[in-house]
């Protein structure tokens, strides 16, 4: 896929909730070989994160709560080994998705000459606990330079 310029766009947020029927239904060793981020990054690969909304939420936070710990609502751990760290997790809802939605020239990225699209959230997602990023709030949305949502008392 990398030597062929083939990016993925996967769901994440399917482990916390799809990951139990995965499990019973492919059992533990097929399951494995489910969303492995961190191998089709180590390999080149460019891989995105997407929600599929409506199946699951449309929230990043929980892709990312999900592509880092990789477990699903019961509490099973599927293939830690392809867990993506903090930024990497980050990277897939922001730099990548530009990328392969080809906008990358206008966002996913705070840069110079860019939209001004951003968010701004109670707990940096970085340093958060994973399991914390499901419950973070967002406090102020801004696109295109212009505040678009603020929580009163933000």
């Amino acid at each position: 896929a990398a030597r062929l310029n083939i990016h993925v766009v996967s769901q994440p947020g399917f482990f916390s909730a799809l990951g139990d029927g995965y499990l019973e239904a492919f059992g533990p060793a097929r399951s494995a070989g489910l969303y492995p981020f961190a191998s089709l990054r180590d390999d080149g690969v460019l891989v995105a994160g997407s929600s599929d909304a409506p199946v699951i939420t449309a929230s990043p936070l929980v892709g990312m709560r999900d592509a880092i710990l990789r477990r699903t609502d019961a509490g099973a751990y599927v293939a830690r080994a392809e867990a993506l760290p903090p930024a990497e997790a980050l990277e897939l809802y922001t730099r990548s998705a530009a990328f392969v939605s080809r906008h990358d020239d206008q966002v996913g990225s705070l840069e110079v000459g860019k939209l001004a699209d951003f968010t701004v959230l109670d707990r940096d997602p970085l340093n958060a606990p994973p399991d914390s990023l499901g419950e973070t709030v967002v406090r102020m949305t801004v696109v295109g330079g212009a505040i678009v949502f603020e929580r009163p008392g933000a």
